[in-house]
């Protein structure tokens, strides 16, 4: 089967096999034979073999340096949690009424005493020390926490001008997608290559990343260079629509492309 034989599905399955087998631990050399004789499935499985190594080495550092700090934090929210009841029980038996105090009919003016409020400084706490999420855990969680500006869509005005596009894999140049494309799980980062050689006179232009039409980012490349590249990461919760905007000096959009990530 030649390369341009491959349909997304076995190119998925490719890198999943090699992503499991570095998993359960198998050496790179133990490749199925449907998978060897093709130099592009063989390079999908390479690349899902390697991720999975890189994973299983940074989850034992991970559990090495944070072992300790999360036991940290648990001693300490279970000590003021046992603080906390131990002083409410107490509190609770010097405010219990007397035998005097429930009979109505010698009831007296002397007000029942209150329970004083706990202050606790959580202020002096470290603050790392409630922190059980990785930075690469963060940052996957806050695709869609934070809040980001939301954009119209625009209507494309007419460009009369040569302007090449090119959308790749970051991690393999070769894997070209085309416009309107599902793009499998495992492309973890986009290129977008522009080529504005022709343009006469040059002038400056504008990518922006939009998901499901809210702004990731926007970079802006002055007149000068004739291939400009913005790149991108994608992350799991980022499934759906996409558009990648190409933006004249004025802020008119010159260029839409469009893409489905996973879905």
């Amino acid at each position: 089967m030649s390369n341009s034989d491959l349909n997304p599905q076995e190119k998925h399955q490719a890198y999943k096999t090699g992503y499991r087998f570095g998993l359960k631990g198998r050496s790179l050399s133990q490749i199925p034979s449907q998978i060897r004789g093709n130099t592009q499935l063989r390079s999908l499985y390479d690349e899902g073999w390697h991720e999975a190594q890189q994973e299983i080495k940074a989850g034992g550092q991970h559990f090495k340096t944070q072992y300790i700090r999360h036991r940290v934090s648990w001693i300490l929210m279970t000590a003021l949690a046992g603080i906390i009841t131990a002083y409410l029980i107490i509190q609770s038996r010097y405010d219990a009424p007397t035998e005097q105090e429930t009979n109505p009919t010698e009831m007296t003016d002397a007000p029942i005493s209150k329970l004083k409020p706990l202050h606790t400084n959580w202020e002096s706490m470290d603050s790392s020390s409630l922190n059980l999420l990785s930075d690469q855990e963060r940052q996957s969680l806050s695709v869609t926490h934070l809040a980001r500006p939301v954009i119209p869509k625009q209507a494309i005005s007419s460009f009369n001008q040569p302007l090449d596009v090119r959308l790749y894999n970051g991690h393999n140049k070769q894997q070209v997608f085309s416009a309107g494309e599902r793009l499998p799980k495992y492309v973890r980062q986009l290129v977008f290559e522009v080529d504005r050689d022709e343009l006469d006179p040059p002038i400056a232009l504008t990518v922006r990343w939009l998901w499901q039409r809210q702004l990731m980012q926007s970079q802006t490349w002055p007149a000068g260079p004739s291939i400009i590249m913005s790149k991108q990461s994608l992350f799991s919760a980022q499934q759906g629509n996409w558009d990648i905007e190409i933006l004249d000096p004025s802020g008119q959009v010159i260029y839409l492309y469009q893409f489905n990530y996973v879905q």
